[in-house]
Order: C-alpha cells, then sequence, then structure tokens
C-alpha cells in the first residue's frame, strides 16, 4: 500500500512539473527573441564611412565601440523596408572596431560585432604648415563636438567632464609655450606650459589642470584649418576626441 501510495504522489509530481514547464515555455516563446542587426557593408568616403544594414522594420539600432568602456556612437531607426544606414567620422592614426544590437517594444538582441572602419591618414597638408595653424591664434573648446571614444576604466580624475565638459582655452605659441584656461565649471590658468610637434605631427602637450599635472603624449591632429583645430588624445586608458573653434 504504502509502494502504491509513494507512486501516485511521485505521478502528481511529476504532471505538476510538466504543466508548470508548458505554460512557462508558452509565455516565453524562442521566437519572441529580436534577431541582431546584419551589416551589408562599409563604404569608405574620404573622412567618413558610411554603413548600411538591415534589421527588423521599426527596431532601433544601437552602434558603439567595442569592449567594456565603448562608447554609444549611434542609435538610429530601422525604415519600414528594414534598411538602415549611418555615416561615422573616421579618426586619425586609429582603427573603430564596432558592434551593434536591436531594441524593440522592450526585447532587445545579443550584441554583435559590427565591422571595422579604417583609419584616415594623417593631416595632409605638412607638420610646417600644421604647427602654422594651430600657433596662429587662441583655441576654444567646442563641447558640442568633443566627445568620449573610450571610456577610462577608473573614475578619476574625471577626464571624460574635463574633455567634455569643461570650457577650455588653449594658446599654443610658436615657440614651444602654452597657455591653458578653463572658465566653467570652475576657473583656473596655468600659464606656463609647454608643447612640441614631431616630425610624424603627433603632439607632446604639458600643462595643468585643477588636479594636478596633466601630461599628453602622441596627440594626433584629426582635423585643421584656420577656423577648426579637432585632437585625438589619449588620457589614461581613454580616448578623447578634443574639438576646437578659433577664438580671437
Amino acid at each position: 500500500m504504502k509502494i502504491y501510495k509513494s507512486c501516485y504522489i511521485l505521478f502528481l509530481l511529476l504532471l505538476f512539473l510538466a504543466l508548470f514547464g508548458c505554460k512557462k515555455d508558452k509565455s516565453n516563446p524562442v521566437d519572441s527573441i529580436i534577431n541582431p542587426p546584419l551589416l551589408k557593408g562599409i563604404a569608405l568616403e574620404g573622412t567618413y564611412a558610411t554603413l548600411k544594414g538591415e534589421a527588423e522594420s521599426g527596431a532601433e539600432v544601437t552602434i558603439q565601440y567595442e569592449g567594456e568602456q565603448g562608447i554609444i556612437i549611434k542609435k538610429l531607426q530601422v525604415d519600414n523596408n528594414g534598411q538602415f544606414s549611418v555615416d561615422i567620422d573616421r579618426l586619425v592614426d586609429y582603427e573603430q572596431l564596432l558592434t551593434a544590437f536591436c531594441s524593440k517594444n522592450n526585447q532587445h538582441s545579443e550584441r554583435v560585432s559590427f565591422g571595422k572602419i579604417m583609419a584616415k591618414a594623417p593631416f595632409a597638408a605638412g607638420w610646417k604648415i600644421a604647427k602654422e595653424l594651430i600657433s596662429a591664434h587662441p583655441w576654444k573648446s567646442d563641447q558640442s563636438r568633443s566627445r568620449v571614444i573610450i571610456k577610462q576604466s577608473a573614475g578619476a580624475p574625471p577626464y571624460d567632464m574635463f574633455a567634455t565638459v569643461a570650457q577650455k582655452y588653449f594658446r599654443f605659441q610658436w615657440d614651444g609655450s602654452l597657455q591653458f584656461r578653463i572658465t566653467n565649471p570652475v576657473a583656473f590658468e596655468h600659464l606656463t606650459g609647454n608643447w612640441q610637434m614631431n616630425d610624424t605631427g603627433a603632439l607632446t602637450i604639458n600643462t595643468a589642470i585643477p588636479l594636478g599635472p596633466l601630461h599628453l603624449k602622441n596627440v594626433k591632429i584629426q582635423h585643421a584649418n584656420a577656423s577648426r583645430l579637432e585632437l585625438l588624445a589619449q588620457f589614461a586608458d581613454g580616448l578623447f576626441l578634443l574639438s576646437f573653434q578659433a577664438h580671437e
């Protein structure tokens, strides 16, 4: 009698587990997962690259740099035909490794590798001309274009705020002296810095910020003309694009 009773209890337990499992599978069907975006091609057009891809119609595609510290570059909507395209600036001497994922109706696809944007060539007009442009007048930081590319792993010093928030002024003199000021969010100046450019066009900048000395090496010229200067600079293990406007 005890054996029959034990078998009966075991049967009820198995039946309960089977019913519960079926109910759980029905509420979370496998086909509810969104497929990741599919890269169709990357076309290089001078200073930028055009990425084209396919994804579920109406989904949002997020493109970001590879790695845990990689920053989101673009978010864009997929059209009714399941197509999307986006232009991304190429960076001097730096290959951009990308990842992407899709989102729709609070569901997300897996994050997948999304190609590589080849680096663009260094400043082509010659380093003497580059030095003349950089030292021609003061430069005021443009926070609307400055951005973080790879976020530093440590939270301090807060170089991301220095790069994208602080209102900065640089005066690069032809003789290698450097004057640096911050007007926002705090007032600060360091007037005895220095800078130099090597024969490959890379800059070394020595100055100070409110938290202490700032030494930047191998700073690359992303763009330079009479009205705009953009520098690709590494702070600790982060990478930042510093954009400036001519300031008289």
